[in-house]
C-alpha cells in the first residue's frame, strides 16, 4: 500500500501536495512537473514531503496516544 502512495506522488506531484495541504509546493511541483525535465525532481521532493508528512502524522498519532493513556 505504501508503494502505491509513493508511487502516486511520483507520478502527480502536484496532487500529492495538494492532498496533505501543502498549497504552495503544489504550485510549485505543478509548474515544475509541466517539462519533462523539471517532473523528475518536482517527484522526488514531493515523495520527500510526503514522506515527511506521514512521519509527522505517526508522532501526532503516538503524542496522542501517550497523552490518552497518561490520562486513566
Amino acid at each position: 500500500m505504501k508503494f502505491i502512495k509513493y508511487f502516486l506522488t511520483f507520478m502527480l506531484p502536484w496532487v500529492s501536495m495538494l492532498i496533505i495541504g501543502e498549497n504552495l509546493t503544489a504550485f510549485i511541483c505543478f509548474f515544475l512537473q509541466l517539462t519533462f525535465i523539471g517532473w523528475i525532481p518536482a517527484g522526488i521532493y514531493a515523495c520527500h514531503k510526503f514522506k515527511i508528512h506521514l512521519q509527522q502524522q505517526a508522532q501526532l498519532a503516538k503524542e496522542q496516544a501517550t497523552s490518552s493513556s497518561d490520562e486513566k
